[in-house]
């Protein structure tokens, strides 16, 4: 297993820098484990080199900015490809969006 950070995401693949190999790691989309751009995961390498996402250690963003239409944001960030299910909370009991 290896720490790495994904560090260029396309519509069906990314790529993940790891912090003891010198090249990046190829990541097919079905691999990603819902990791996304800036993630710190935890990869594991395949035969031919190729990673996949085990574990999101940490999120890299903090911030996501792009279009809110009906329930979903499309990001700005040609990164993040995909749209983001945006919860609409009536209340908030100990952290939980009720």
């Amino acid at each position: 297993m290896y720490k790495g950070v994904i560090v260029s995401v396309k519509p069906n693949f990314a790529f993940a820098s790891l912090d003891e190999l010198e090249e990046d790691v190829y990541i097919a989309k079905e691999d990603m484990n819902h990791a996304i751009y800036k993630d710190h995961v935890l990869i594991k390498l395949g035969k031919k080199k190729d990673g996949k996402v085990v574990q999101v250690i940490s999120r890299g963003l903090s911030s996501i900015v792009g279009e809110y239409k009906d329930g979903f944001l499309y990001p700005d960030d040609k990164n993040l490809n995909d749209k983001i299910y945006v919860a609409i909370c009536r209340s908030i009991t100990k952290d939980i969006c009720v």
